[in-house]
């Protein structure tokens, strides 16, 4: 009993913390897009209509991402979803650094870009799940208890009835 609380607390800390970092990246480039939007299209690394998509896009799944960990709704959906996006920055980071990344997530000076940590973190909660303190359980126990109307997501955490 102690140990699953411990883990959903940790769950939690985790979901949060990238709750409010996708959070303030989506509020980052939806107070500047245009800055955004000239930094994506002078790196020549996409073209259209990729570049379009991609410009207008990043905010809302950052936004999308950042709320979906905070409620911890559809998390292992998100967490799959917020590692392919970091992979994808890391990617583009990498390119537009000057000097160049020499290596995926390793900048010239041989520090490591936040966002391989962050895709780690993504990747745990795309594997464990949203732990007790979320809409994914809440979902889970009244899929479980047979109440209809449910159908988003599963929390995946131990002794979870959706498991």
């Amino acid at each position: 009993m102690m140990r699953e609380r411990t883990i959903d607390l940790a769950l939690l800390s985790v979901r949060v913390g990238l709750g409010v970092l996708f959070l303030t990246f989506a509020l980052g480039t939806f107070r500047n897009p245009d800055a955004f939007a000239k930094q994506v299209t002078d790196s020549d690394l996409l073209a259209s209509p990729w570049l379009e998509l991609f410009t207008a896009g990043k905010s809302w799944w950052e936004l999308a991402f950042g709320i979906g960990f905070l409620v911890g709704l559809a998390t292992r959906v998100v967490g799959v979803a917020a590692f392919l996006a970091l992979i994808s920055y890391t990617i583009f980071l990498g390119k537009v650094a000057n000097p160049p990344y020499p290596f995926f997530g390793v900048g010239a000076t041989g520090n490591l870009d936040r966002n391989v940590a962050l895709m780690f973190c993504a990747l745990a909660l795309a594997i464990a799940g949203a732990g007790a303190y979320s809409i994914d359980r809440l979902i889970a126990r009244r899929r479980a208890a047979g109440v209809r109307g449910f159908s988003a997501g599963n929390s995946g955490a131990a002794g979870d009835p959706a498991r």
